[in-house]
């Protein structure tokens, strides 16, 4: 049999037999792998659990000390240790322990104690039973290199050889068909995926590609006057970059590291971002001034990040780096104001009189779309119908939008009272609309924005939906045995 992933479900295919078999719904999947011939393990919900589904169908469970973040995670062949990707950093988890570790120069290493010039930046990682890690390289477009690495400890015993290029990269950051069992590796290509450029979509459906570089950016935000994207970039190596491009001029400029984007400031003066480890010390909400000084603001040093700011910069969203849930904080550093709120995931934003959030909720095994008032946040009301995240308002604060997969929705929103409180009419929301698709990538964090005139930034990818061709490499151990004695 081979495993297979679809937008939302993990499907298997008997290998010259029929059809493809359903196996078990999954909210935005990450990856599949078979743990044993009765089991497979898929990554969801933007690789925050990893969920066990039985080979014959049905969902088994998720597993009690997964990983709070995983790209395409794969079991060791001694089924003793899980390895998976995060922020583009290798990491391994001790099934039984649970214990963490990250992936290093020097092998295993103790998250907290690891720095970051000797991480093995890469995704994907991959055992063989030889002893040797597969990995796909940072920058490099789907770029694949395997390395000999010494048992239990995986500390790199040699130089990393390139093994294949223009590995096929799926929307959202993670591989879409690649294997390696031994003496075999198999992938599928698609010389323009990993690359993205932004591109601006009318109401009527026009796309005008902007004069700004491809690259592997990650999410981004436009600023409140439209000239301005402030983006997340990948490099080759080291931390992720945080970059303003300007549209008109067609530049851009590296400001700094960061490990997402909170929103600009309503004056366009400033951006909000957030670090954690290991990209900094510790986790911190940040605001940059971009006058010219360089000056950076703390905004907050805590595990419970910043996520949303109001426009009127009164209010914010706060959630936890660990986990799903967080709330509403207020006032100096943004402290807690009103109850935690389970569930409540890390996408959401305010309305243009800072009244509202439109937010996700991560529940049943889906992520929807709530929207609540800042007075009263338990008083939700749901906006999605079967699923949703990234939402946003339109500037007239009238209509929400949001994306699910390659699909993108508005819904109308007519306000109650005159500042909504626990007491009173909840909000009007029209039903959602499916106002387009497209091939735009979908990684963590924002990967839509708006325009004054109320068009959309988007991130196109390749496009690529299908794979026709796989190739397949044999002997792929004696080529990293070769690769690495040669550069000895």
């Amino acid at each position: 049999w081979v495993a297979f992933l679809t937008t939302s479900a993990v499907k298997k295919i008997e290998i010259g037999g029929a059809g493809p078999v359903a196996l078990a719904d999954i909210d935005e999947p990450f990856g599949v792998q078979w743990q044993d011939n009765e089991r497979l393990l898929t990554s969801e919900r933007q690789g925050r659990v990893l969920t066990r589904v039985r080979a014959s169908g049905g969902r088994l469970d998720s597993l009690a000390k997964a990983p709070n973040a995983g790209y395409d995670p794969a079991i060791t062949p001694d089924a003793k240790t899980l390895l998976w990707s995060s922020v583009r950093q290798a990491r391994a988890m001790d099934i039984e322990t649970g214990e963490l570790s990250a992936l290093t120069v020097n092998g295993r290493e103790p998250v907290s104690e690891a720095t970051f010039a000797d991480l093995l930046h890469g995704q994907a990682p991959r055992l063989l039973a030889s002893n040797q890690m597969l990995y796909t390289a940072n920058g490099a477009g789907g770029l694949l290199m395997g390395v000999p690495v010494s048992p239990g400890k995986l500390k790199p015993l040699g130089e990393p050889v390139e093994l294949a290029s223009n590995l096929r990269i799926c929307p959202n950051g993670s591989l879409a068909q690649y294997d390696a069992v031994p003496g075999l590796l198999v992938y599928a290509s698609d010389p323009g995926s990993g690359f993205t450029h932004f591109v601006r979509r009318h109401a009527d459906g026009r796309v005008d590609s902007l004069a700004l570089p491809a690259a592997e950016y990650n999410a981004f935000e436009l600023s409140p006057d439209g000239t301005r994207i402030a983006a997340l970039l990948w490099p080759a190596a080291g931390k992720q970059e945080l970059w303003i491009l300007d549209i008109a001029r067609g530049t851009r400029e590296r400001v700094g590291d960061a490990t997402n984007i909170i929103t600009w400031t309503a004056d366009g003066r400033a951006i909000d971002y957030f670090v954690t480890p290991p990209i900094s010390a510790m986790s911190a909400s940040m605001r940059m001034h971009l006058d010219g000084t360089g000056t950076v603001d703390t905004l907050v040093r805590s595990d419970t990040l910043v996520r949303a700011i109001s426009p009127d910069g009164h209010w914010a969203m706060r959630t936890s780096i660990n986990s799903f849930g967080g709330y509403l904080g207020t006032g100096t550093g943004f402290a807690r104001s009103g109850p935690v709120l389970p569930n409540l995931s890390s996408l959401g934003r305010f309305s243009p009189d800072s009244r509202w959030l439109a937010t996700t909720f991560s529940e049943a095994g889906h992520s929807e779309i709530y929207v609540l008032p800042v007075q009263a946040p338990t008083r939700r009301v749901r906006v999605s119908v079967a699923g949703g995240e990234e939402p946003r308002w339109l500037p007239d604060g009238r209509h929400i939008v949001y994306r699910y997969g390659r699909d993108w929705y508005e819904a109308s929103f007519e306000p109650s009272d005159e500042p909504p409180t626990a007491a009173g009419t909840p909000p009007t929301l029209g039903s959602p609309v499916k106002i387009f698709s497209g091939p735009y990538a979908n990684l963590p964090g924002y990967e839509h924005s708006l325009f004054p005139d109320g068009s959309f930034l988007l991130l196109q990818d390749s496009g690529v939906d299908v794979t026709h061709r796989l190739h397949v490499i044999t002997n792929v151990e004696s080529l990293i045995r070769a690769g690495a004695a040669k550069a000895k």
